[in-house]
């Protein structure tokens, strides 16, 4: 850690070094960045965005915001479940090498909607479009039926999972606030903004980074 390696010993070895330093960005320079982001907030997009929020949930000691856009929250319910085995077995993974057999205790303490309580006093915001398909999608995709079609499937989906943990929250008095888009698929135009207003949302809950200095 902490110490500079020529470009020869980069070209010894190319494609095989995948991280260098140890800090996330110059804004958490040093050994200690992993740790020191995680002291801040964390947002979430697609298959990463039932994620955020799980990790702000279970460990709101580390987290002053947390944000989710177009993601899926319950590990319980069918519809969490078919999302969480279609993103680990699509990419040749077996869900159950996460939380053990379906429906397991692990299971059950990985359901940010049966339990949202960690995320009280923290800045949460979440997103979702509604899959119906507007003219942003046709102007992108409109050639491409296959995106279309599980585009709107994939983000229906985010928006029902959305749904169920705005309720949860609701219900448990966590503050929060949700974004809905009347129309847009599962795909960055409808990402994009919506990252945008998650990260406005959960700033003013967030420290203060040091920033690096700059080398001369």
């Amino acid at each position: 850690f902490m110490k500079l390696v020529s470009e020869e010993f980069l070209a010894a070895f190319p494609h095989r070094v995948v991280n260098t330093h140890p800090a996330l960005s110059p804004a958490f320079p040093g050994t200690s960045g992993p740790a020191d982001a995680l002291d801040y907030g964390v947002v979430g997009i697609s298959m990463g965005g039932g994620p955020a929020l799980r990790l702000a949930n279970k460990h709101p000691q580390m987290f002053g915001g947390a944000g989710a856009v177009s993601g899926c929250f319950s590990t319980m319910d069918d519809l969490g479940y078919q999302n969480i085995r279609l993103t680990v077995e699509s990419r040749g993974g077996d869900a159950e090498n996460l939380w053990g057999q379906r429906g397991s205790e692990q299971w059950r303490e990985n359901d940010t909607v049966l339990d949202p309580s960690g995320l009280a006093g923290q800045r949460v915001y979440m997103s979702a479009a509604t899959g119906l398909i507007g003219s942003t999608d046709l102007l992108h995709f409109g050639p491409n039926p296959v995106v279309m079609a599980d585009g709107h499937l994939l983000e229906k989906g985010s928006y029902e999972c959305t749904r169920a943990l705005e309720n949860s929250l609701t219900e448990a008095g966590i503050e929060h606030r949700v974004d809905y888009d009347p129309t847009g698929i599962h795909n960055w135009p409808v990402f994009i903004p919506r990252i945008t207003n998650a990260t406005e949302h959960i700033l003013p809950g967030l420290g203060e980074p040091v920033l690096a200095p700059v080398p001369a």
